[in-house]
């Protein structure tokens, strides 16, 4: 897998944690909601680590609303290509929750969605790396995207 910033392929920085003894120092994190209830995030920003959360569609943005400041990144997993809540989170996370860190989806995503992701709010996608040229063709190939980023 790779992570997709609009046309430029980079390696995940995030690694995904499922136990608090898996986090060390000097390093981005990856955590799923079940684990907030377990470790001090707060400790893990003084000790300077990248704090991430990876949620599903199925997750309600509203339970991050006190503690978005701490997360550098929020991965929103599409469970199915049909679901569009996602979006929608995207849309409610920056716009009425304020959140600025970096927003990713990850999931069961379609290269054809790439430029609904970004008009949401989405910053990267993480794909398959036989993807690469798909949806980066898709991305440079959006005259509105260009020139919104501009």
């Amino acid at each position: 897998m790779i992570i997709l910033k609009r046309d430029q392929a980079l390696q995940d920085s995030y690694q995904e944690v499922t136990e608090i003894h898996e986090i060390k120092k000097n390093n981005y994190y990856l955590i799923k909601p079940e684990m907030l209830s377990k470790i001090d995030l707060n400790l893990l920003l003084r000790k300077n680590l990248k704090i991430g959360i990876k949620i599903n569609s199925d997750f309600t943005v509203n339970d991050l609303r006190g503690s978005l400041n701490i997360f550098s990144l929020i991965e929103i997993e599409f469970l199915t290509f049909k679901d569009g809540r996602p979006f929608t989170m995207a849309k409610d996370l920056r716009k009425f929750l304020g959140f600025e860190g970096e927003l990713r989806a990850s999931g069961y995503i379609l290269p054809d969605q790439y430029i609904f992701l970004i008009r949401c709010g989405f910053d990267s996608v993480k794909i398959a790396k036989a993807e690469e040229k798909t949806w980066i063709k898709i991305y440079n190939n959006d005259p509105g995207l260009k020139y919104q980023s501009d």
